[in-house]
């Protein structure tokens, strides 16, 4: 299954990247194909640049890994208000294990 990793990286240690990795890193174990944002990282690119980005590969996903404080970001708020509109089936981190 082709998954999408999202949560809050905006104003945390290390843009919350040890999170996201540590998320990839157990649903790759199990099998499956991870879109990780926090690995697009490049100079010069915007916010809206990401957003759009990371929109584009969420609506390639058939679910989404949601990260703890996802509710505090925009971006990611975002992401699971389309991927409900999508229906693609919105794992809680902190609920399921893949």
């Amino acid at each position: 299954m082709k998954v999408y990793i999202s949560g809050p990286m905006r104003g945390l240690p290390e843009k919350n990247r040890p999170a996201f990795n540590t998320a990839a890193e157990r649903w790759t174990l199990a099998g499956h194909k991870v879109f990780n944002p926090a690995t697009l990282e490049k100079e010069g690119r915007t916010y809206a640049d990401y957003m759009r980005l990371n929109i584009k590969a969420l609506l390639k996903v058939e679910a989404v890994v949601v990260l703890r404080g996802w509710e505090d970001s925009e971006g990611a708020s975002l992401e699971v208000a389309i991927a409900q509109c999508l229906d693609i089936p919105i794992y809680y981190e902190e609920q399921y294990e893949p």
